[in-house]
């Protein structure tokens, strides 16, 4: 949410929150696995008095965009991703016979990111191989093109944006 607001006032935009692009595991405390335990999150209202420009997906609640939830597997992180993959395809469409540019802007963390270009090579019979994504820089940029409601990866992790002396850390 903090990284989304300086974007969406560059944009002089509104945003939307999405109940399924959050980070793989959830909202959690702890850092070893033993130790980890899911936490609710955010809630509707925390966070529309936080970023009242943006608009809330109506399955998130004010006991915690992340109530109820365990620390979520790797499978349902793949499954997750699938999911959106699927919606930002259904946007895409909506934007058809708009005369707009189908244009969206999501903003997410790096292993989800990683999830969500798995899921597009798992809907590419045609790869042998799918690569191998490392975990993106922080404030890197991808670009995934939708041929159709084919996604394609156009670009991974890039960095040009960022100042050179912040390139390499």
């Amino acid at each position: 949410l903090e990284t989304t607001v300086p974007i969406a006032k560059a944009l002089q935009t509104t945003w939307h929150v999405h109940s399924q692009i959050y980070e793989v595991k959830g909202c959690y405390s702890g850092y070893v696995a033993a130790s980890m335990k899911a936490e609710p999150g955010l809630g509707r209202t925390a966070i529309q008095q936080l970023h009242p420009l943006c608009t809330i997906d109506a399955l998130i609640h004010d006991q915690g965009w992340n109530h109820g939830r365990e620390i979520e597997t790797d499978q349902l992180a793949d499954e997750r991703a699938d999911v959106v993959l699927q919606w930002m395809s259904d946007e895409i469409e909506k934007f058809k016979g708009s005369g707009l540019p189908p244009t969206l802007l999501m903003v997410s963390h790096a292993d989800f990111i990683v999830k969500l270009l798995e899921a597009i090579d798992r809907h590419r019979p045609d790869e042998k191989e799918p690569p191998f994504y490392d975990s993106p820089y922080n404030t890197s940029i991808t670009t995934i093109e939708f041929r159709g409601r084919r996604p394609w990866l156009i670009e991974f992790d890039a960095i040009g944006h960022l100042p050179r002396n912040f390139r390499s850390v």
